[in-house]
């Protein structure tokens, strides 16, 4: 899960230009506009990468483009759409041993983002987000090093939802649930289609302890995953999970279980 993180913006106009350089002819350069004229909020953003690389063929040269679009709602809810798109190009030199002086891999990323939120009273609040990603990676075999073909296409394709809804029972008892379901495709020259979906139901109930416990957690989850490959290969299992208790750290009770971690943060 790629999570697009946004600051608020101003409300008066701002622009920001930024570049640095470093070892290796390494530059960033990057340009963002942000504006809250009213209830509608905006932000736009570019960047562009570029480095020599530490190696023969270890250059890379990227682009990254973005913008978001926000609106407060008459009652206390906001809805927020973001976009960005990553393009890269790299070399692959392989191993110290066996060099590939010019073999290339491109990548192209695409990340959207749909979020609301809003707040019922003053200890309740709300949280959807769908998502949509979507990579393609070529890579494309030089003149020298094993033949591999024709240039190898990987592409793939993640969508998915949460419904997050967190509690305040005073001021040191936090109770946060909800639901996620995702659904990843992948279809790669090299091996194929593959698809699976995953989906899970959660219960976290969380307590301020002192400083040497500082957030005791306790953690129910029920999560279903369903998986499927080449000439349609069975379902994978159904797998429920329990976490807790757990103190001051992070509590994630399996492989296919994504939620957020505690006092509202995400991995």
């Amino acid at each position: 899960v790629i999570n697009i993180i946004t600051k608020t913006p101003p409300k008066e106009p701002s622009a920001r230009v930024e570049a640095s350089y470093g070892r290796f002819a390494t530059q960033e350069y990057s340009l963002s506009h942000r504006w809250k004229p009213g209830p509608l909020a905006y932000g736009l953003f570019a960047s562009r990468g570029l480095s020599d690389g530490f190696r023969p063929n270890s250059d890379y040269q990227a682009w990254t483009f973005g913008g978001d679009l926000s609106y407060d709602l008459p009652w206390k809810g906001e809805l927020k759409v973001s976009a960005r798109n990553i393009q890269k190009e790299i070399g692959t030199p392989g191993p110290v041993t066996f060099t590939d002086p010019d073999d290339r891999q491109k990548d192209n990323q695409t990340q959207l983002d749909l979020n609301y939120r809003d707040k019922i009273g003053s200890a309740v609040s709300l949280n959807f987000r769908g998502w949509q990603n979507i990579y393609r990676e070529t890579f494309e075999q030089g003149t020298q090093g094993p033949d591999v073909g024709p240039p190898l296409l990987h592409k793939s394709y993640q969508t998915g939802g949460d419904l997050q809804a967190t509690a305040a029972m005073g001021s040191a008892h936090l109770v946060t649930g909800g639901l996620e379901g995702i659904q990843d495709r992948v279809n790669s020259d090299s091996f194929g289609v593959e698809r699976g979906t995953r989906g899970a139901v959660y219960l976290q109930d969380e307590f301020e302890g002192s400083y040497r416990d500082p957030r005791p957690a306790v953690r129910h989850e029920l999560a279903l995953s369903e998986s499927a490959g080449p000439e349609g290969c069975p379902p994978g299992p159904i797998a429920r999970g329990y976490a807790g208790p757990s103190f001051g750290g992070a509590v994630l009770p399996g492989p296919h279980f994504q939620r957020p971690l505690l006092a509202g943060r995400r991995f």
